[in-house]
């Protein structure tokens, strides 16, 4: 296992070397990187904070603003280059109940982008002030004090108000949202040099107690960190974010001016893009002049479309997704849907001690004997139980509920009989597992062939272009872990 992929990585190039390569030093960012993590699960964030680099620094190298998402799904990654690098983000997703769910997460980050921001601007001197203690319920965590400082200062700019009316103003501003006093410590307004003094003094009968176990800031830190507000406010104008998803099914043939309205020079990015769409990222990059850089990670390559395959089975499809380069065509090269699910498993899990589901393809396997002997051939691309198997307690619960999704009527079928079937093949579940661990071996060379055909195509298309494989991912997080980066110019290619 080790030693095929190994052999893989000797054809690809460090992402170290990328960002050299891409002069990456010279990226400005338009806000703090907050972690991915704080909002995403742990596969995500990982993939989602490196990828992203890759991405701004591709944008900058090529002097372009507008990026093209492809599969872009739930659009975190969409989001997050549009929050944190200020980039023109077009989410494209087949499905539009992921463009409507995109966009719902997206107006839900940039909320939480702004207090990120502001949490990020409140420092003096390099260091971040202690926070103040806020509404018990609300957990306020913004500066209170400057916002009724400011308020107050705005409410009294024009000394129009009567004492009365001032009197419950002030009252008004320092309650917190559920109309009880904010649990603040104003002690220090016997020491402040304001006009607004009398007025705090004035106000006995709201109390203002410092929350336990909180550090109370005294006049010259409270003064720091109103002028603090102040200037980062001042200096810091918000950056729209602009991330829309579209719904749209994209071909090589698709034109990209007809999903956006201002069609600029672009890149055109992937994150496990599934089956065909993958090469179609690839074809359509080579195709349109408006693309220049590309960056993409496949996965599931068991929904592939073959070019020979379909030959044989006379099918005339226009879209295959392998194979692509000149060379595997004029070779006929072909590997089936078996060999191409073989490229789709971890081998870095398995070999980092994770097991693998042995149980769960014994269970469908035998599931398969049953419905070959009760039921007739069934059609291999109708035949899918999903996840039934996790919703299962037994292997007789996992066979009833299969036949139900199938549409089978397994009424006729007693629970001893299916019983049965799992006795007889109990010993072969040995065998079984002997078999995936030998798939598992072979998942590095099937999948480097498929990434190796694509990385051809690039080339052919413009030999002094820049294409390179990346191990961009750490394989025992992510195991589809290779990207596909190219620009549509030349660049020096450190190989290690």
């Amino acid at each position: 296992m080790s030693t095929a992929r190994t052999h893989l990585r000797d054809v690809t190039v460090s992402l170290s070397s990328v960002l050299h390569d891409l002069e990456a030093q010279d990226l400005q960012r338009t806000a703090p990187l907050p972690r991915p993590a704080e909002f995403m699960n742990c596969k995500k964030s990982h993939e989602v904070e490196l990828m992203s680099e890759v991405i701004a620094v591709l944008a900058h190298h090529c002097h372009v603003r507008q990026v093209f998402n492809l599969g872009s799904g739930k659009g975190y990654l969409s989001s997050y280059l549009a929050l944190c690098y200020g980039l023109k983000v077009y989410g494209v997703d087949s499905s539009g109940g992921n463009s409507r769910g995109a966009a719902e997460r997206h107006r839900k980050l940039q909320r939480f982008w702004n207090s990120y921001e502001r949490k990020s601007a409140l420092q003096v001197d390099g260091s971040v002030l202690p926070k103040l203690a806020g509404c018990k319920k609300c957990d306020e965590s913004q500066c209170v004090i400057d916002e009724i400082d400011s308020t107050l200062e705005r409410t009294f700019a024009a000394n129009s108000f009567s004492p009365q009316a001032k009197e419950e103003r002030i009252a008004e501003e320092l309650t917190d949202c559920h109309g009880k006093p904010r649990c603040l410590d104003l002690s220090f307004v016997d020491n402040a040099e304001t006009d607004l003094d009398p007025f705090l003094k004035e106000l006995p009968q709201i109390s203002f107690v410092p929350i336990a176990g909180k550090q109370l800031l005294t006049l010259k830190e409270q003064r720091q960190r109103r002028e603090a507000n102040i200037k980062a406010k001042a200096q810091t104008t918000p950056q729209p974010s602009f991330h829309l998803p579209v719904t749209s099914h994209v071909t090589p043939k698709t034109k990209l001016c007809q999903l956006v309205g201002e069609l600029e020079d672009s890149v055109l990015v992937g994150l496990h893009t599934c089956g065909d769409l993958a090469a179609t990222s690839l074809r359509l990059f080579a195709k349109r002049p408006e693309l220049r850089a590309i960056c993409t990670v496949g996965c599931c390559y068991h929904l592939l479309s073959e070019e020979f395959e379909l030959i044989e089975r006379n099918d005339a499809s226009d879209i295959q997704g392998f194979p692509l380069s000149q060379f595997l065509k004029s070779q006929r090269c072909a590997l089936g849907r078996n060999v191409r699910m073989c490229a789709c498993l971890a081998a870095e899990r398995v070999a980092a001690g994770k097991g693998f589901p042995t149980e769960s393809l014994f269970f469908r396997a035998v599931l398969q004997v049953i419905i070959q002997e009760h039921f007739g051939a069934l059609d291999s691309t109708k035949f899918h139980v999903g996840k039934t198997y996790a919703k299962s307690s037994s292997f007789l619960d996992y066979v009833r509920k299969s036949l139900e999704k199938l549409g089978l009527d397994g009424s006729q079928l007693s629970d001893g009989v299916i019983q049965s079937y799992l006795d007889k093949y109990q010993p072969k579940m040995v065998e079984l597992e002997a078999f995936n661990m030998l798939k598992v071996l072979l998942a590095p060379c099937i999948e480097g062939l498929i990434l190796l055909d694509r990385l051809c195509f690039l080339q052919e298309q413009e030999p002094e272009a820049y294409a390179v494989l990346v191990p961009l991912f750490d394989p025992r997080t992510s195991p589809r872990c290779f990207a596909l980066i190219a620009t549509k110019d030349c660049l020096h290619i450190h190989k290690e």
